[in-house]
């Protein structure tokens, strides 16, 4: 069995800047030490906007009018949470996709065209992507 350091322990482990009580890369400390719920990525964007790492222009357009900020935010929350806490959770819009084994929430605003989506394993979420709904009405 192999031990997860606690979050005292990878801060002691690192030197961080402080914004608040948080160090600015928090996020990407429990990413490094695999203390996450999520546990990949479908595309490296999707992981960049989860880390806060700078995009580029072409990838920046691929995700036209996404608020990343949100996004990101979702992103981290989603990292944090339960199966059970997504369901207790109505503004998140969890819900099974239909015909498929993955799940969805919002990833910016309700109505956006974009979801963040992702499968379950053994408790662990797998193959995490942004992707844009495109509507076929």
């Amino acid at each position: 069995m192999s031990h997860h350091p606690s979050y005292s322990e990878i801060l002691q482990n690192h030197t961080y800047s402080l914004i608040g009580e948080y160090p600015i890369d928090y996020f990407r400390a429990i990413y490094d030490y695999g203390l996450y719920m999520i546990k990949s990525f479908s595309t490296r964007i999707c992981e960049k906007v989860f880390l806060g790492e700078a995009l580029t222009k072409k990838e920046r357009k691929s995700l036209g009018e996404l608020d990343l900020e949100k996004s990101k935010r979702r992103l981290e929350m989603l990292d944090e949470a339960t199966e059970k806490d997504l369901l207790l959770l109505p503004s998140m819009k969890y819900h099974k996709l239909k015909g498929s084994n993955r799940y969805s929430i919002d990833a910016d605003k309700r109505n956006s065209p974009w979801r963040i989506t992702f499968s379950w394993d053994n408790d662990e979420m797998k193959d995490v992507e942004l992707v844009k709904i495109e509507d076929t009405h």
